[in-house]
């Protein structure tokens, strides 16, 4: 009789053992499928989602300079950088001026 009731504790606590191994084979699965599922899949949105915010910042400075020839971009709350408009040969001028102040300096 002792011994019936020592196999069924070794039988319970098999059971137990099996259930605990089973349970962390689950949670191993659901983390590694995290990291090589859910994880790229996420970084892909927040990279989708950057672009977005990048094309947008771009097409208002190029829509500011085309209504207005320049725009004005904040940097911090006290500093700003205004962007214009420059033409091919303007853009040469300003090149050539600044090589000239460098070379008489």
């Amino acid at each position: 009789m002792r011994h019936d009731r020592l196999g069924s504790e070794r039988k319970d606590k098999s059971k137990l053992v099996i259930k605990i191994l089973a349970i962390s084979v689950v949670v191993l699965v659901l983390f590694i499928a995290f990291f090589f599922v859910a994880k790229p899949q996420l970084n892909k949105y927040a990279v989708e989602k950057q672009n977005e915010g990048i094309n947008f910042a771009l097409a208002s400075i190029l829509s500011g300079v085309q209504d207005q020839g320049f725009v004005q971009v904040p940097v911090s709350e006290n500093e700003s950088v205004i962007l214009a408009y420059v033409t091919p040969e303007e853009f040469q001028f300003l090149q050539q001026a600044r090589a000239q102040a460098q070379q008489s300096q």
